[in-house]
């Protein structure tokens, strides 16, 4: 399908709080989309989010809330060849995603644009660990507080380039 006029796909998803499952949603030409904010936020019942695995994209900026409240989604390592290069925000991408107890597949998104993480994981509370292990932070400041906020506490996790940068930030939640 020819969907390379599209720009803006915010909220494309949002509130469908009974769908379990998407298919035929593969192959489109998706270079030109610069949002997925809320795309499928407050989608309670979504357990696999496997056919986004095939999206491309070249100019994607916003992630915001683009996964927020999907209480069912079991993993996130279909994202991992997703071209994040040029996103600004992830702010409360993941927030409340329960059915994630690992975050696998995105340790290796560059993710040197992004200037806003703030709630990236906030209440994902079965979360037991993340790999952000390659994540190399921009050289400038940008806001990460709370992205782990009632995440991962008392947990394991190896987050390694980023946890010096918010050790500090984390240490209230993550005693």
């Amino acid at each position: 399908e020819d969907a390379s006029k599209v720009t803006n796909m915010k909220e494309i998803f949002s509130y469908c709080k009974k769908l379990q499952k998407v298919e035929c949603v593969k192959d489109y030409d998706l270079r030109n989309v610069e949002t997925l904010a809320l795309a499928f936020s407050f989608c309670f019942s979504l357990k696999s989010i496997d056919f986004l695995s095939s999206w491309k994209f070249k100019n994607l900026k916003n992630l915001y809330a683009a996964f927020s409240n999907c209480l069912s989604i079991e993993s996130i390592e279909c994202l991992s060849n997703w071209d994040v290069s040029s996103v600004t925000n992830i702010q409360r991408m993941f927030k409340r995603c329960n059915g994630l107890t690992q975050v696998k597949g995105i340790n290796n998104w560059n993710i040197s644009s992004v200037n806003n993480m703030k709630y990236l994981f906030l209440l994902s509370e079965n979360v037991k660990e993340i790999d952000l292990s390659n994540w190399k932070l921009p050289k400038f400041e940008f806001d990460i507080s709370l992205m782990f906020e009632k995440c991962l506490k008392k947990r394991v996790f190896c987050i390694c380039q980023i946890y010096i940068l918010i050790i500090l930030t984390a240490l209230s939640f993550l005693c």
